[in-house]
């Protein structure tokens, strides 16, 4: 009979060996969260499986999972395709062109609540574009574009902007709300690797302080423990980690 180890780099789960919580299981008559496991039909949940579902664990060594430009067929330029959270109206976040024509330029690698203003070379324009708040890629992943009738390949593109939706259409700026959509859909840990419960304290205070991040996730990150510190030190709040580093908790300060 074999065992299987994890470091805090693994996954939880597997088809022959499991790992659930830095545990060590068996192949065979292995019990999880008081349920029994064997190696043909696999019981999560209450349910029968044929494996179980793998579970991403945090690690201060994670890197940042945005995706990069490579995904498109003909990209212009190589780079990393940002995520952007709240009101950022006031700002000119730049954008990227996807073609060689330099007409099409991706401003978020998701769709946003507004495109409000369009720069070229740092001067507004009003006219000459159209805007694209949700569209599907050539991948099918959802996207925010903006498309112009001529050609821009020698300039610089941005816009001001708001980002990333909660899933009843409104915009995303409360920090608690944004960490939760950057560990659980941008890195895609487990929810049981988090304490959603500090996540809602941290809800909490930041409402009643009137807290409101507004931020892009671009390559100036290459950490997830660094994007953590910088909203953390905004909010003048704290993160940690226990539980063997798959915990991660978010306490606003008092």
């Amino acid at each position: 009979m074999t065992t299987t180890t994890t470091t805090q780099d693994d996954y939880i789960g597997s088809e022959i060996g499991i790992v659930a919580r830095g545990k060590e299981y068996t192949d065979k008559g292995i019990v999880a969260q008081g349920k029994d496991y064997d190696q043909v039909g696999l019981v999560a949940q209450g349910d029968i499986e044929n494996k179980v579902k793998q579970v991403r664990l945090f690690s201060l060594s994670d890197t940042i999972k945005l995706r990069q430009s490579s995904v498109y067929t003909s990209p212009r330029q190589m780079e990393l395709l940002k995520w952007v959270y709240g009101d950022l109206r006031q700002s000119k976040v730049k954008c990227l062109a996807l073609d060689e024509d330099g007409t099409v330029y991706h401003i978020a690698d998701h769709p946003v609540f507004s495109i409000d203003k369009v720069y070229v070379d740092g001067v507004e324009v009003t006219s000459g574009f159209r805007k694209y708040k949700y569209y599907q890629d050539e991948t099918g992943h959802a996207i925010a574009y903006i498309e112009f009738s001529t050609s821009k390949y020698e300039k610089e593109v941005s816009v001001g902007v708001r980002g990333k939706m909660n899933s009843d259409g409104t915009l995303m700026d409360n920090p608690s709300d944004q960490l939760r959509d950057i560990l659980l859909n941008l890195q895609e840990y487990d929810e049981s690797t988090i304490d959603i419960g500090a996540l809602e304290d941290l809800r909490a205070y930041a409402y009643k302080y009137d807290k409101q991040l507004a931020f892009v996730i671009d390559d100036d990150y290459y950490y997830i423990r660094d994007l953590l510190d910088d909203i953390s030190n905004n909010l003048w709040a704290f993160w940690s980690i226990s539980d063997g580093q798959t915990i991660i908790r978010f306490r606003g300060e008092q």
